[in-house]
């Protein structure tokens, strides 16, 4: 009787490990930031509210997401900065940026010529990550030179004026870092014990050209499912 439980118990963990192998588990993501279900709140730009950035509702979508096609006449800026809010990284050892956009052909003549021929088909993301919040520019408008270069984002598929379908145009990037960690001891009139923190991030979005609109940024961190061999 006990043999027999044994074997049905050793078949019963290689299955379930072999079915595991098969059909792996996937990862839990933790959405640190999905600009769709939070509508953009708190997100800030280096402009008067009349000039570069807008949050606009994209029609038939049911959610707003940010455009901008400056001229050259508008204003005096070259560059165009839209900055998100501060980020907690809690646990995350690899983060994930996940950028949905779309970008305007400057093969549109009214594009180019609006533009005096600065029309460009790119923008950058950037990055301020610190270990502690209080090391952190918290202000509207941070100063940029806190911030890195994280990518340089463009797309062989553009919106025109000539080809004006929408679905076919919206791209995904999809951008991975990891974080600063800092371990500090914690004394209690007890025990010694130590605190793990991966620190504290800041998305920026900087334009000097291009007519973009993004759809949706998600921030995330991937966690590997609990598994357990039941009785």
């Amino acid at each position: 009787m006990i043999l027999a439980y044994g074997i049905a118990l050793v078949f019963t963990i290689f299955t379930e490990a072999a079915h595991s192998r098969l059909f792996p588990l996937r990862p839990n993501e933790v959405v640190l930031l999905d600009s769709r279900e939070s509508g953009w709140e708190c997100w800030t730009k280096n402009t008067a509210s009349d000039i570069g950035w807008r949050q606009q509702s994209r029609p038939g979508a049911g959610y707003s997401v940010y455009g901008l096609c400056e001229s050259s006449s508008t204003t005096e800026r070259d560059e165009f900065w839209l900055f998100g809010p501060l980020i907690p990284l809690g646990r995350a050892l690899s983060v994930h940026v996940q950028v949905n956009f779309m970008l305007r052909s400057c093969a549109d003549r009214e594009i180019v010529d609006g533009r005096g021929g600065t029309c460009r088909e790119n923008f950058d993301v950037f990055l301020q990550q610190e270990a502690l919040r209080s090391d952190m520019d918290v202000a509207d408008v941070p100063h940029t030179d806190s911030f890195k270069k994280l990518a340089t984002i463009s797309s062989d598929q553009k919106w025109s004026s000539r080809y004006p379908s929408e679905d076919t145009a919206v791209t995904s990037w999809l951008i991975r870092f990891r974080p600063q960690i800092e371990r500090k001891a914690v004394t209690t009139a007890t025990k010694m014990a130590t605190h793990s923190s991966n620190g504290w991030m800041r998305l920026a979005i900087r334009d000097q050209g291009a007519c973009l609109m993004l759809d949706r940024i998600r921030i995330y961190y991937l966690t590997c499912p609990a598994w357990q061999v039941g009785n």
